[in-house]
């Protein structure tokens, strides 16, 4: 089981680079989602097959090779998903991207809505057997996601309609330069009335004054003047030969200095501490703990439930403490939710500390989207949110793998302990970077 949850997890490590990278390099972020989503609802269908059509039939051997090539192929083409559709809901967002938060809230709504609401009771139902749950929830997530795709993003501008967008911002710029030389009677001057601009028919020298005129007639429908020296056409740029540079995408982790290398890692050992609870939690519930599995099921109901208004407020959290303090608060609930958990006894203490799961997911996320699509070069951003989860996917791999050696050579207590520890490490570089960025504390002179 082990090696069929981590091993084929290796190829998103792989594939969320280079789909990402295709996203950015053809400029269609629509184009992209409309090849991995299907697939990844094909795939997800087939996982189930044996179960489906063999059930106890298919030998044992046949049925691990099967799960193992069809979950590779799955997590290739599911991997990137989340980082397209992140990168396309700050597009939409526009200046106002600290509101990523408030779009992603209904991530949280949704899966805890259909958990408590929809599988649980399925799964209750005896003639519903637990595959033909997943395959109806993976066909009506995918249907609905197909037709946002489709029929509600928009299609990327044309080679034609980037050249036009570009001819109407020239153009703005030159009418307020223009207005400017005018009000210094730079206008008067014979010798600088032309001036060259930048246009579909080729480069067109234009009388400034004619464009004031025209820009304050143009209901009248005055024809502006114009005084053209042919010119060679300049090459349209498609979006396919856009500059992609590798190097800089590269430089992305150190792109902020130490503040930067610090976020990853903090980034990075958040992923590690995330997986250990995610895979590993419920095993200590019930077997150190002797929880229920109602218990387990309203311990997730609640972790969903304070991830929601951090989701709604988190412009306002961004706009009090910034990224880095976010993702430090982040730390700090982590170590506090993992080292209770090693101190109740009673399993119903638990969700005392299982609000801190909201804290720590919403605060996470809600940053680390945020800054690296600050620190993204130009035309890169999907790329960028792309290395961030790469970076994130390396350290659940290694959490889910390293955690269960702990845990069987060691017990949970030691597991959980120890990855508070580690968090807290990193929340301490976290801070250590903010104190001497803000001056509190700096290397005495000399």
């Amino acid at each position: 089981v082990g090696v069929l949850l981590s091993l084929p997890s290796l190829f998103a490590i792989i594939s969320t680079p280079l789909w990402t990278a295709l996203s950015d390099v053809l400029g269609d972020k629509r184009l992209v989602l409309l090849i991995i989503v299907p697939c990844s609802i094909t795939l997800f269908a087939l996982f189930q097959l044996p179960d489906v059509l063999w059930e106890g039939n298919l030998l044992t051997t046949h049925r691990f090779a099967w799960m193992f090539i069809i979950r590779s192929l799955l997590i290739t083409f599911m991997s990137p998903i989340f980082s397209v559709i992140d990168t396309i809901a700050l597009e939409c967002l526009g200046s106002q991207k600290d509101r990523y938060g408030q779009c992603r809230l209904w991530g949280a709504v949704s899966w805890g809505l259909s958990s408590a609401f929809v599988i649980g009771p399925l799964l209750d139902v005896p003639s519903f057997h637990i595959t033909t749950v997943f395959l109806i929830g993976n066909a009506i997530t995918g249907i609905a996601l197909l037709a946002v795709v489709y029929f509600m993003l928009p299609k990327p501008p044309t080679v034609s309609e980037e050249d036009s967008e570009g001819h109407e911002t020239e153009l703005q710029e030159l009418l307020v330069e223009s207005e400017e030389a005018e009000n210094a009677g730079d206008l008067d001057k014979s010798s600088e009335h032309l001036v060259k601009l930048k246009h579909p028919d080729g480069i067109k020298e234009i009388d400034p004054a004619s464009l004031l005129c025209d820009s304050a007639l143009k209901d009248e429908q005055v024809e502006p003047k114009q005084s053209a020296v042919a010119v060679p056409e300049k090459a349209a740029v498609s979006p396919a030969t856009r500059k992609f540079d590798l190097g800089d995408l590269g430089r992305l982790v150190v792109a902020d200095g130490a503040a930067s290398i610090v976020f990853f890692l903090n980034i990075f050992c958040l992923a590690i501490g995330s997986s250990v609870v995610e895979n590993l939690i419920f095993l200590f519930f019930q077997e150190d703990l002797g929880a229920t599995n109602t218990l387990c099921g309203i311990s997730v109901l609640i972790t969903v439930i304070f991830e929601i208004p951090i989701f709604q407020y988190s412009h306002k959290l961004l706009e009090i403490l910034g990224t880095s303090k976010m993702m430090s608060v982040a730390n700090f609930a982590y170590v506090v939710r993992t080292v209770g958990y090693t101190v109740f006894t009673n399993p119903w203490l638990v969700l005392l500390v299982e609000p801190m799961h909201g804290v720590t997911y919403g605060c996470k996320q809600s940053a680390s989207v945020l800054y690296v699509s600050e620190l993204a070069p130009k035309g890169m951003e999907t790329s960028a949110q792309g290395i961030k989860n790469t970076i994130s996917q390396i350290g659940q791999i290694i959490g889910a793998l390293v955690g269960g050696v702990i845990m069987d050579a060691y017990g949970s207590v030691c597991l959980y302990r120890s990855s508070g520890i580690m968090v807290m490490l990193a929340l301490a570089s976290n801070v250590l970077v903010d104190l001497k960025r803000s001056g509190i504390y700096a290397r005495p002179a000399g």
